[in-house]
């Protein structure tokens, strides 16, 4: 059975092993550092605070996938903002109605935290095509250059 619940202190070790996934090399970012472990946990445990939000999706009392977002204030409109951090499907979860679940919990937090716009990351044009089909809209492009190597 798959449901959709608040991460807590009890669940930040699983959220820091599928955020180690989601940064492999083989992830969505093909990150091509070392995933530091504590400063991931770190993060969990700031994710699970007041203005932040930290969902997981549960399969059978096992979490299968992570939703992380974050509120902010935009420097020049001033519009209250919430921000997708992270979002993560194990492989063998993808396709259900957790992920859609995830996304529409999001999406009343964000208004009930007084967000008046949400953004996500689409990493590549299939999530992109998802988005659009569940009714966002392109807003920006980002570009990436990698000075360290």
């Amino acid at each position: 059975m798959e449901c959709v619940i608040h991460a807590t202190e009890s669940h930040r070790a699983a959220v820091v092993r599928m955020a180690q996934r989601f940064l492999s090399p083989d992830g969505p970012y093909g990150t091509r550092f070392a995933v530091d472990a504590a400063k991931v946990s770190a993060l969990a445990a700031q994710m699970m605070g007041p203005e932040h939000l930290a969902l997981l999706a549960m399969q059978d009392d096992q979490p299968v996938g992570m939703f992380g977002m974050f509120l902010f204030d935009h420097p020049i409109t001033g519009e209250r903002i919430a921000s997708e951090l992270c979002w993560w499907m194990e492989p063998e979860a993808r396709g259900g109605k957790a992920a859609i679940q995830m996304l529409r919990t999001a999406e009343a937090w964000a208004r009930d935290h007084g967000a008046e716009v949400i953004e996500m990351i689409a990493p590549d044009e299939r999530v992109a095509a998802f988005y659009g089909k569940v009714g966002y809209e392109r807003a920006d492009i980002h570009y990436r250059k990698v000075l360290w190597q």
